[in-house]
């Protein structure tokens, strides 16, 4: 979520406070007066004349461009935290200007003004940011990313950079309502601040929002792994598993060589597939022979296909400890629930169950012991082995 932070604008204030000096010869008697004074840096004395001035002709953009100038100088001369004000009443000067008939040097002049400050605040909270240090406190940049979302409401990067900031200073709430603040503000909302807000209400434990949120960055749902990893895990959260197996089949889909996306999709895969063998296990016990049938014929495809992804996801990154593990935990409870089912299916599906059972206790056996080559003398791992060995030994010695 931080890379945002390095994105950072330059801007130079190239329009100072005095303007040209065409426009003083053109200006009333007190404009002389307004620029000795800030010249003298008697800012507010020189505020006072142009709210006289203004007072009596408030059409005059090229005081309040002045006005905004002011108030910008005044709030470089405070602390960060004291600037809020100042930007307020700066932006509030030049929109009044703006909402007159401006030659293109005044617009100019308040678009550089404006930019000028706003890169100063986001650079400076930046660089806080990414190099804090005792001086360099986090809320030093978060008070640089605040002032910098009243200078340009809309620009994203002050709000993203603000909820990162916050976030990580553990303020998830703050961190939300800056970026709800954003998205009511920016006429343009970027796909990656509606991420954010599924993130951080995933954070919160909202999962209704954070799928809202999710969804709504998602226009093209496999175009950014990251966000749809986002939702696939809020999906599971909310036990919402078929919803993520179906993003998950569109993610394999697209990145057919991350181990990652397979491995998931084999668990949910596998998880669903447990679901239908609980179903049949109510089957046999309702003895409902139709149902009996399709169900089998379910549960066969789905575990199949979960076993294909673990499988895959092994082959791709075959020292990746995780993935070894995967597979030996998924035969290892596939045995148990076809033993299960054995115990009470009818006769003519007794045999057929527990030779799959003790297909399934073979090949966990085996990957328990690629998992222990991996991690030798891990004391659980062998824990593991040795049960299973007993459960072949108990079971099937006669097969």
């Amino acid at each position: 979520m931080h890379t945002i932070l390095s994105n950072k604008i330059q801007y130079s204030r190239f329009a100072g406070l005095v303007l040209a000096i065409g426009f003083f010869l053109a200006c009333s008697s007190s404009a002389p007066t307004i620029s000795t004074m800030v010249d003298g840096q008697q800012y507010t004395e020189a505020l006072n004349a142009i709210d006289a001035s203004l007072s009596d002709n408030p059409n005059q953009p090229d005081l309040l461009i002045q006005q905004g100038q002011i108030y910008l100088i005044l709030a470089e001369d405070v602390d960060v935290f004291d600037r809020s004000e100042f930007y307020l009443n700066a932006v509030a000067s030049f929109n009044s200007a703006s909402e007159m008939d401006l030659t293109n040097d005044q617009s100019i002049t308040i678009s550089n003004e404006l930019n000028a400050a706003w890169a100063n605040e986001l650079n400076t909270g930046t660089d806080l940011y990414e190099n804090q240090t005792a001086e360099n406190r986090i809320d030093l940049a978060i008070a640089h990313f605040q002032n910098a979302t009243i200078l340009n409401p809309q620009d994203h990067k002050a709000y993203m950079s603000l909820a990162v900031a916050l976030y990580n200073s553990n303020n998830l709430s703050a961190a939300i309502e800056a970026l709800n603040e954003a998205q009511t503000t920016l006429e343009d909302v970027p796909d990656k601040l509606y991420e954010y807000l599924g993130f951080l209400h995933l954070q919160n434990n909202n999962s209704e929002q954070a799928i809202f949120y999710y969804e709504l960055a998602n226009t093209d749902v496999t175009a950014n792994k990251n966000i749809a990893f986002g939702l696939v895990n809020t999906y599971i959260l909310n036990q919402q598993r078929e919803k993520a197996v179906d993003l998950l089949e569109q993610l394999v889909i697209q990145f057919p060589n991350d181990a990652r996306v397979r491995n998931v999709y084999g668990t949910q895969l596998f998880f669903i597939a447990e679901g239908i063998l609980e179903d049949l296990t109510d089957a046999y016990i309702a003895n409902d022979p139709t149902y009996i049938d399709q169900l089998k014929f379910e549960a066969e495809g789905v575990s199949e296909q979960a076993e294909e992804q673990l499988i895959k996801a092994y082959e791709l990154e075959s020292t990746e400890q995780e993935y070894v593990q995967s597979l030996a935990v998924f035969y290892n409870n596939m045995t148990a629930m076809y033993l299960s089912l054995s115990a009470i299916s009818a006769d003519e599906d007794k045999q057929s169950f527990l030779n799959k059972a003790e297909s399934l206790l073979d090949f966990s056996i085996q990957h328990y012991q690629i998992l222990l080559s991996m991690q030798p003398g891990d004391p659980e791992i062998n824990a593991s082995i040795e049960m299973l060995e007993r459960l072949k030994t108990n079971r099937f010695s006669d097969s």
